[in-house]
């Protein structure tokens, strides 16, 4: 009991403390958003020639979206109705390659067929906004792509989503960015509105935080009741 003790009670802490820093970084992620949101846009050069793109950063790029190669992330239902995140890549005039989340899309009705994604054509202006990594959900299964385009997904993995690319786009990879860039609504290219915000779920990591403080706890009380009740035994002896 002692050795169970100390091996689970110190990972159990350890797991609240690590789920109370994610919540932490989730409020200062929701803090950056709603800082975000009145700031002017900015452009490609500027922001190459600081640190690299910021959380929720607007920036305006100059460039064009590739018409053939789109990943569609899965199980995105909009008012009811299922459909996809399209993520289509776009090269910017400075010859740098962008995933760019454009908004939902409907899904057919035969769930073998895939969406047509309406791309605008040729050199265009677009605004969007820099979006971190909130963290991937796990799989039940394997994520298996098809061979052809556009692609559906399971999740945004956009290391793989890179590797996948091909053509002139596969040239540009090494100056590719693993960062979502997500369109603006109104802004040419943006399809159909999905979701109202951010939400980054602070409190569901404080109530993950409480619930391994809480098997601690018990665990604590459970060795502590154990080495009593030893201790009675062995008197009555």
């Amino acid at each position: 009991m002692t050795i169970f003790a100390l091996a689970f009670l110190p990972l159990l802490i350890g797991l609240g403390i690590w789920q109370l820093q994610r919540a932490a970084e989730k409020r200062a992620w929701e803090t950056a958003w709603l800082n975000s949101m009145g700031d002017l846009p900015v452009t490609e050069g500027q922001w190459l020639a600081g640190d690299g793109p910021v959380a929720f950063q607007r920036l305006r790029l100059r460039g064009a979206f590739d018409d053939r190669q789109h990943f569609l992330l899965d199980n995105r239902t909009r008012q009811g109705q299922p459909g996809y995140l399209v993520l289509s890549p776009f090269v910017s005039e400075a010859g740098r390659l962008y995933l760019v989340n454009r908004g939902w899309i409907a899904a057919p009705r035969a769930r073998a067929d895939l969406p047509e994604v309406p791309t605008p054509d040729g050199e265009l202006t677009v605004i969007g906004t820099f979006w971190p990594d909130t963290g991937m959900l796990p799989l039940m299964g394997e994520d298996t792509w098809s061979g052809h385009w556009p692609r559906r997904i399971q999740r945004a993995d956009y290391d793989r989503m890179l590797a996948a690319l091909e053509g002139p786009l596969a040239d540009v990879r090494p100056a590719a960015h693993d960062l979502e860039l997500r369109l603006e609504a109104g802004q040419p290219g943006h399809l159909a509105p999905y979701g109202g915000g951010l939400d980054a779920g602070a409190p569901r990591h404080q109530g993950y935080a409480l619930q391994w403080f809480g098997l601690a706890l018990v665990l604590l009380i459970g060795y502590i009741y154990w080495g009593f009740r030893r201790d009675d035994t062995r008197s009555q002896h």
